[in-house]
């Protein structure tokens, strides 16, 4: 057939009825740019032909029809060429823009997806009256009106659906742009209209969620799954409900039932690492860690709870009137990337760990760290056998400032004085900005560690006494060691973070001369006295004028 017409169209080339015919010959061949072709030469011989007009609308509706389907496999691309073609032949067309609308919208160009549903919307007389109306009682008595008189009427059916679907999809489209009352608003009347439409109730939920409105979200979330339970979505999202309302449990359940669906699925199995299969026994502990656990980002920062078990060869290293501090081995070992930029264990590591008396100094730890403060807290256990918690962290090999400053003050260069210094105002101004005092800054609590290219790192550590800015008008508590505390405090003012840079600004003689402040003089009332009298400890005459001019500033609070 198409062979005869070829011949016969290169004797007579402008035959509209040769070319009408040779193009149903193409459509039937699924060649429908060629089909396309030889129908619109057709119609420029015989404008007003309603064979050809009609054969055209045919290529339209299956262009159309197969957009679509690409759409519903992912083949966006694809989706959208065909979509195009059929716009061109019918540029009114209110199905194809309200598909086009919904291509675009998955391909997250979201201002071509709103115009093409407006568009849609605007055409079809139907719905472009219907969706101006607000009231479901309006709704209804247009959009049933037909209904009621011809209760299958197929256009009137048609129409309903049509208008459900153009405002469900624009509804999830002003949510990916962050226009949620505009969402919302085309959300619910798609729902008046379709009620138990699992698609509408999942993206209004999603909605509520944006608009933090969570037990809204939530109520629609499990109306969504009661309709459609093994929605890999909807279980996503009502997870993450779960965990913005610390439902722990059920949001382990979602996930649980998510990955019976996608085996594969990485939120879910890191969220079965993060709360599945481990407990301390003390739910606000519990809640605590995995609150941390959902804000890290980066696995070799992840804060744990360690069994005990998994820690040997413990030692005492330090011990004062806030704690015992503790050196052991972790079995299974903090959490690395390695060397092929996998997830691994630095097996068999050495850690430190601290008795703790409150939850609160974790805490603190745990905010101060996640803000960047530079020594690494890796989680909490519980002595099995005392029954006391501990933070296990990063074990500084060369021990505390005060210490290391008394044998190796000799071989100290100034370079390497103000790299711990560095470290110090760092971590310092981290502290600071999480929100925090120190309240107990001496060169005890200031850990070192040298590293494989040998240059040492300085931490401050132990904010056992620390306080949120909050908490910090309480006046007359005076605690720490005398010689670092501000003279505003030993006279009972409330602690303030220009008392932590004072004991910076102490710290900063002791490096300068080896010894700590006041060496040889009594911690006791005289000298508490002098020191509220402007007694202060000396740099030595080797420190560099900028360093001095720093340590007086710090000392004077300016």
């Amino acid at each position: 057939s198409l062979a005869d017409l070829n011949k016969s169209l290169e004797i007579e080339q402008y035959n509209a009825e040769a070319l009408r015919n040779r193009g149903e010959t193409y459509f039937m061949m699924n060649r429908y740019e060629e089909s396309l072709a030889d129908f619109n030469k057709s119609l420029k011989i015989e404008p007003y032909n309603a064979e050809a007009l009609m054969s055209r609308k045919n290529i339209a509706s299956v262009l159309r029809n197969r957009g679509e389907t690409y759409r519903m496999m992912n083949k966006y691309e694809e989706s959208l060429a065909d979509l195009n073609k059929s716009l061109e032949i019918e540029s009114n067309n209110a199905n194809a823009l309200r598909n086009r609308g919904e291509t675009y919208r998955m391909m997250n160009r979201y201002e071509e997806s709103l115009a093409d549903l407006n568009k849609s919307l605007a055409i079809d007389p139907y719905t472009s009256e219907l969706v101006k109306l607000v009231t479901r009682e309006k709704i209804l008595e247009i959009s049933n009106k037909l209904l009621e008189i011809e209760p299958y009427n197929t256009e009137a059916l048609r129409s309903r659906n049509h208008l459900a679907s153009i405002l469900r999809n624009r509804g999830e489209t002003y949510r990916k742009i962050n226009r949620y009352e505009e969402s919302l608003a085309n959300l619910n009347k798609s729902l008046e209209i379709e009620p138990n439409n699992a698609n509408a109730l999942r993206n209004r939920g999603k909605t509520y969620r944006n608009m933090n409105r969570y037990e809204e979200s939530l109520a629609d979330l499990n109306k969504s799954l009661e309709i459609e339970p093994n929605n890999a979505d909807a279980l996503r999202s009502r997870g993450e409900i779960y965990r913005i309302m610390n439902g722990y449990d059920e949001l382990l359940a979602d996930f649980n039932k998510l990955l019976e669906i996608e085996p594969n699925n990485a939120e879910a199995l890191r969220w079965q690492r993060i709360i599945g299969g481990w407990a301390s026994g003390n739910k606000e502990i519990d809640d605590f860690i995995k609150q941390i656990q959902i804000k890290t980002t980066k696995y070799e920062n992840l804060i744990e709870w360690i069994p005990f078990d998994k820690l040997i060869d413990f030692q005492i290293i330090g011990q004062g009137g806030f704690g015992t501090v503790f050196s052991a081995n972790w079995l299974d070992g903090n959490p690395i990337i390695n060397t092929n930029n996998l997830q691994s264990r630095k097996q068999s590591c050495k850690v430190a760990l601290k008795t703790l008396s409150t939850l609160k100094e974790f805490e603190n730890h745990v905010q101060c760290r996640l803000n960047g403060i530079g020594l690494e807290v890796y989680g909490m256990t519980q002595d099995t056998e005392t029954q006391k918690y501990l933070m296990v962290f990063q074990y500084a090999d060369k021990g505390n400032l005060y210490e290391f400053l008394i044998s190796n003050f000799k071989q100290l260069d100034w370079e390497s004085k103000l790299t711990f210094l560095i470290d110090m105002a760092n971590d310092l101004t981290k502290i600071h900005e999480s929100g925090y005092i120190h309240c107990d800054f001496h060169s005890g609590n200031v850990l070192l560690n040298q590293y494989k290219n040998f240059f040492i790192k300085s931490f401050i550590t132990d904010l056992g006494l620390s306080k949120n800015l909050k908490e910090s008008a309480a006046k007359g508590d005076v605690y720490g060691v005398m010689p670092y505390i501000a003279p505003e405090i030993l006279l009972g003012q409330p602690y303030t973070q220009a008392a932590d840079i004072y004991s910076l600004g102490i710290i900063m003689t002791e490096l300068s001369t080896g010894k700590r402040p006041f060496y040889g003089s009594p911690f006791d009332f005289r000298l508490a006295l002098d020191i509220c009298k402007g007694l202060r400890p000396e740099c030595s005459e080797r420190t560099p004028e900028l360093l001095k001019s720093l340590v007086q500033n710090f000392q004077n609070g300016s």
